[in-house]
């Protein structure tokens, strides 16, 4: 049987793919439905200081695997995480996950890391970039490498979790925003698989709802692999692949790219059950292709 195991910053992960933020809220939730051990690991649902309760609003397009949604994150704030999500997930999830840390400021950023990380349940820090800055006129993080850099630097210097930069979609060259996280310290980068994007309810002629929205999609799985591949050439830390897979072979080609962790995103979004469902089948994939081991195909096809 093929090897699907992968050790990242000395954790071992029983396989390289994990649903993405925001996917399925802290996880604990579906253990219900299926064994969520089965999954190689999770990130859980993006973590902000105060508490954001507003109604979260999808519009979807099943057919094609087109996914909508507002751009922010429903969860009870950082002290009630730490406090009563991460305890009732560690309940039932004996892996190590990934924490999604939000922030309108760096020192937002820091503070909401600096809580997650006495977590034992949290096995790598997630700073996600996309979030706007505020002392920077809500340019987004991400779109600048010298913010970038600077969340990244003040996190990793007040923490002893590893740190993964989550990068922002929309960027002139996702090189030099990947060599800026790798310089302010993170050890690794995650390239997402969705875009900024809105929608128009013709009847009101407005927006079908305030803010950003993100677009999610399978057909956006050319655009994540090219990054993927473009992150991986320009630096030597680990690069995770965040959506456009929607099948065991998808994750493999990810994975040739440059991923060494492949997380799913508008596959779960779609298909509650898919991660599993696909974690499942990879092993079979492998073996169809003759890899015995999944670490040995990362980056194969640089």
């Amino acid at each position: 049987m093929a090897d699907t195991s992968i050790k990242i910053c000395d954790i071992t992960f029983s396989s390289p793919l994990m649903p993405a933020a925001g996917t399925i809220d802290f996880g604990y939730q579906y253990s219900g439905f299926y064994d969520i051990n089965r999954l190689g690991t999770m990130v859980t649902s993006g973590v902000t200081m105060k508490p954001e309760r507003r109604e979260m609003h999808h519009y979807a397009d099943k057919t094609n695997g087109n996914f909508l949604r507002q751009d922010f994150s429903v969860n009870p704030g950082v002290y009630r995480v730490q406090e009563e999500e991460l305890p009732r997930l560690k309940e039932v999830f004996k892996k190590k996950v990934f924490a999604s840390v939000c922030g309108k400021t760096v020192d937002e950023y820091v503070k909401v890391a600096e809580i997650l990380d006495r977590s034992d349940a949290v096995g790598i820090l997630e700073l996600d970039m996309s979030c706007r800055n505020h002392d920077n006129s809500g340019i987004r993080f991400g779109q600048n490498a010298t913010s970038l850099f600077k969340a990244v630097n003040e996190v990793k210097y007040r923490v002893r979790k590893p740190v993964f930069a989550k990068l922002c979609p929309v960027v002139t060259n996702i090189r030099d925003m990947a060599k800026a996280a790798q310089d302010g310290g993170a050890e690794g980068v995650v390239i997402p698989g969705s875009y900024f994007g809105t929608a128009i309810d013709i009847k009101t002629k407005k927006r079908v709802f305030d803010g950003d929205g993100i677009f999610t999609s399978a057909a956006l799985k050319p655009a994540v692999m090219y990054n993927v591949y473009e992150a991986f050439d320009a630096v030597g830390i680990h690069v995770v692949s965040c959506g456009g897979v929607s099948s065991a072979a998808d994750a493999l080609e990810m994975i040739c790219a440059g991923a060494a962790l492949v997380q799913l995103d508008e596959a779960v979004m779609k298909n509650p059950l898919a991660c599993v469902e696909i974690t499942d089948a990879l092993s079979d994939e492998m073996d169809k292709y003759g890899i015995a081991k999944v670490k040995d195909i990362i980056g194969a096809a640089h």
